[in-house]
């Protein structure tokens, strides 16, 4: 049953990874006359990386994987309802890990949302 859930995360978390594949795009004088100059980091400017980005870059990383982390336990929560057989205790630990999960990720995404108004007041991202 462990190597069934580890390989699900396994597939989820290749999953990701393909889904979210970086894009390489051409980034000549070309593009920035046909731009227009509406996007000046396409053209060398824009260059500018502040300590509020950086710290706004790393913490939505954190939150994404959090909330990755939070999706993944749901489903296994709710593997384990499914699977229980109407035993009460099992049915209880199912039902405390899809809680705790959905806890975490409200908490998560309140702190996003937290952080995301306190670095635009601040002027950054």
């Amino acid at each position: 049953m462990k190597k069934i859930i580890f390989a699900i995360i396994g597939v989820i978390i290749l999953s990701f990874g393909l889904i979210n594949a970086p894009v390489f795009a051409e980034t000549g004088d070309e593009a920035c006359q046909e731009l227009g100059g509406d996007y000046p980091e396409l053209c060398g400017g824009g260059d500018e990386t502040t300590l509020q980005n950086t710290v706004g870059n790393v913490l939505n990383v954190v939150y994404g994987l959090v909330g990755i982390l939070a999706v993944i336990f749901i489903i296994i929560g709710g593997f384990k309802y499914t699977t229980s057989q109407g035993e009460p205790g099992k049915v209880q630990q199912a039902k405390n890990t899809i809680m705790y999960a959905l806890i975490g990720l409200v908490v998560t995404l309140s702190a996003f949302a937290f952080t995301q108004f306190a670095l635009s007041a601040m002027g950054g991202n």
